[in-house]
């Protein structure tokens, strides 16, 4: 139950962004790069929830996962998965700003 209502926390917030958008009248611009952060982060965080929640699941229910060995890194960027991650990121960011200096 914690995870929901962690989600819908998130969730309040990016309707309250919406609201003040609606109330005070921000420029598009701001807003769409508001709204990006929150999405993100909600979906970052309940991305976390349920990794965190299967892993605890896989830790206790051992004859869920026959044959597997189980590597632990301390350093998440030595994982492929979170480098492509963050090279998506980088190409979004740069993408965003080659954009942003030939529309001035």
């Amino acid at each position: 139950m914690q995870i929901v209502k962690q989600i819908w926390e998130k969730f309040q917030r990016v309707a309250e962004l919406t609201f003040e958008v609606l109330e005070n009248g921000i420029d598009f611009i701001s807003f769409q790069e508001k709204l990006r952060r929150e999405l993100d982060g909600l979906g970052q965080e309940i991305l976390k929830e349920v990794l965190e929640a299967k892993d605890a699941y896989l830790r206790e229910h051992r004859e869920k996962r026959p044959g597997w060995q189980i590597e632990r890194r301390d350093d998440p960027k030595e994982m492929p998965w979170y480098n492509e991650a963050m090279a998506g990121e980088e190409n979004a960011r740069a993408q965003k700003r080659n954009f942003k200096q030939t529309t001035h």
